[in-house]
């Protein structure tokens, strides 16, 4: 008898159990308080991490780079840029961005844009567009967002320099041509110098430095840009299952 006790005891655990609002939240694994709460900024498509793309298989890591520009006056010179935008986390813009909007990627015709590596003329992958970051959703939970400024966001194809032990590109020549940027129609050498970052642990998980490498040199036109500051985003993106950051940023001052 005790036995039959038993067992009528287990099944109705296991009816109980199998009853369970499915609709409820989920205690056991909650969302992050980050994704509910804060404002964070939109990852490249790849992220910044060592880790397989799904066309090419091998190792990627790709450097992500976030550059402001004013003019002697300090006037922003990226504010009214034209761009699309689309619900995060959608990787495609196909929505024209607004005043309300955080984030996308520049209008096509209003630059083109050639990323140059050293020891290749160009990137295999041959086109990178220039997503747009607003500094002021950010710049609460990313302190050295300047919120004032709006951002120009590049990033590169994920590979490593040929012939190198690290994985990313070690010196990266963005050319970019933009009028509503620079005010003509030339071409502009935005040279840039890479390096391991800090060994890292976030939620217990090692994140290599030479996964997550930071931009420590750069200059525009062969003049030299100066504070370059680094920007770690220490959560589980949910979305893609793997670690964001560090972005590189930094203030650009053009004499127009």
């Amino acid at each position: 008898m005790k036995i039959s006790k038993f067992f009528v005891l287990i099944l109705a655990m296991l009816i109980i159990n199998g009853c369970e609002d499915k609709s409820a939240p989920n205690t056991h694994n909650p969302k992050p308080k980050e994704i509910e709460n804060e404002t964070v900024i939109p990852p490249s498509m790849f992220l910044n991490v060592t880790g397989r793309f799904l066309t090419g298989g091998g190792p990627h890591c790709i450097q992500e780079l976030l550059l402001s520009f004013q003019d002697a006056e300090g006037n922003d010179l990226v504010k009214g840029i034209e761009f699309l935008t689309n619900d995060y986390p959608f990787v495609s813009c196909e929505i024209q961005g607004g005043e309300e909007d955080f984030w996308g990627t520049i209008e096509e015709e209003l630059y083109t844009l050639e990323n140059i590596y050293e020891g290749l003329f160009k990137d295999f992958w041959n086109y990178f567009p220039i997503g747009l970051r607003k500094g002021k959703p950010f710049s609460t939970k990313y302190r050295d967002l300047n919120g004032n400024y709006d951002y120009l966001y590049f990033q590169t194809d994920g590979q490593g320099s040929p012939g190198s032990e690290y994985l990313f590109r070690e010196k990266v020549t963005f050319r970019l041509t933009c009028p509503h940027i620079f005010g003509d129609d030339a071409e502009h050498d935005i040279d840039t110098w890479w390096k391991p970052g800090e060994d890292r642990y976030v939620h217990g998980v090692k994140v290599s430095g030479i996964g997550s490498p930071i931009c420590y040199r750069m200059e525009i036109d062969g003049k030299e840009v100066t504070g370059i500051t680094y920007i770690n985003d220490d959560r589980l993106l949910t979305y893609y299952g793997e670690f964001d950051g560090p972005y590189s940023l930094a203030m650009v001052v053009l004499e127009r």
